[in-house]
């Protein structure tokens, strides 16, 4: 039998879960998640978004019972038993170039509709 992937929740529920209805920019704040403002090292500021408990419920049952079951891309380091940044790293030593780049403005970048296709 399938499971019901719902985990009870109705679909104006999900869809209020997800603000697929109202929407969400910089302007209008999600309302499922808490913000804190940090300085970043370089200069200028970073703001943080805190999933609220109700929310991180349901987004840690998606990581156990569909992301999970997903695996990860072998160059992938973060986050996983017996991978550090010292194995992040070795794969680099000895390089002529290393590229580094901060991907902080991607996830925004991300449209609902482009996250419900990748899911």
């Amino acid at each position: 039998m399938r499971e019901d992937f719902s985990w009870g929740l109705t679909c104006g529920e999900l869809l209020w879960f997800t603000n697929y209805i109202r929407g969400c920019s910089p302007e209008h704040p999600n309302h499922h998640y808490s913000y804190e403002w940090r300085r970043k090292k370089s200069g200028g500021q970073r703001r943080l978004e805190k999933s609220k408990e109700v929310l991180k419920l349901y987004q840690r049952r998606l990581l156990r019972k569909v992301l999970a079951l997903i695996p990860p891309h072998g160059a992938v380091h973060s986050f996983l038993p017996r991978k550090s940044v010292v194995s992040y790293v070795a794969g680099h030593v000895g390089k002529a170039v290393v590229l580094r780049m901060d991907i902080e403005d991607f996830l925004p970048s991300l449209s609902g509709a482009r996250g419900r296709a990748l899911l």
